[in-house]
């Protein structure tokens, strides 16, 4: 049976000696060691691999976290490093709070504080017309939202990560059906190295910050703290 789980993490109470016993057994020592040279965004970077660790522990699955060599998206690699093909992986995470997802499916993961503002890059990430149609949309988490926006930013960042891709493709290619109901229907005209055959976006309000997830349509996102 196919499975989403999502793990909300917040970590803004959790010493950098913790974070780094949460996460050390999925990374490799030669990682460890090259995150920690840069200071800035070593915490944040072990908030997520803790997260996802924490999800993996409590489904008793024993991996490792590799980046992919071409695209760099992260895989779930065995012990003797064979890349699974049952399991896929996404986290996203801020200075202090990480998601991390678990799924048989791709799937693809975005948080972001609920009060960012993204006016001064939205002319880049939809056009006038989707703009104008997702203005018009009646949809609830739009009223919860200091900048509505937001939604479309997203949304779009995790159905690109689903995909294998994240932002180098941009975002204006992928689009979300804001007149259904959640899950939101998802298309795109780009291909990546991952594939789900119908894209689902399911989006939340976490504390303070807005959650966005991209999967396939018809798993229900089981979300954990």
């Amino acid at each position: 049976m196919k499975t989403l789980q999502i793990h909300i993490f917040d970590f803004a109470k959790d010493s950098l000696e913790h974070l780094e016993k949460l996460s050390k057994s999925i990374l490799e020592e030669e990682t460890l060691l090259e995150k920690k040279k840069k200071p800035l965004t070593y915490r944040s970077f072990l908030g997520g691999r803790a997260a996802l660790n924490l999800l993996l522990q409590k489904n008793g699955l024993d991996f490792r976290v590799v980046p992919h060599p071409e695209f760099g998206f992260l895989q779930l690699s065995s012990r003797s490093g064979e890349v699974s093909k049952n399991w896929y992986c996404n986290i996203s995470h801020t200075e202090s709070f990480a998601v991390a997802a678990i799924s048989n499916c791709p799937v693809g993961v975005d948080v972001e504080q609920k009060d960012r503002a993204i006016q001064k890059v939205l002319t880049r990430i939809v056009s006038e017309s989707e703009l104008k149609e997702f203005n018009k949309a009646v949809f609830p988490l739009k009223k919860e939202i200091q900048n509505p926006h937001l939604l479309l930013w997203t949304g779009k960042e995790a159905f690109s990560k689903a995909i294998g891709l994240g932002l180098r493709s941009g975002l204006k290619d992928f689009f979300i059906d804001w007149k259904s109901e959640q899950p939101l229907s998802g298309t795109t005209s780009i291909s990546g190295p991952l594939t789900l055959e119908n894209p689902a976006l399911s989006f939340s309000l976490q504390n303070k910050f807005l959650v966005s997830i991209c999967h396939e349509k018809g798993l229900k996102p089981f979300y954990f703290s």
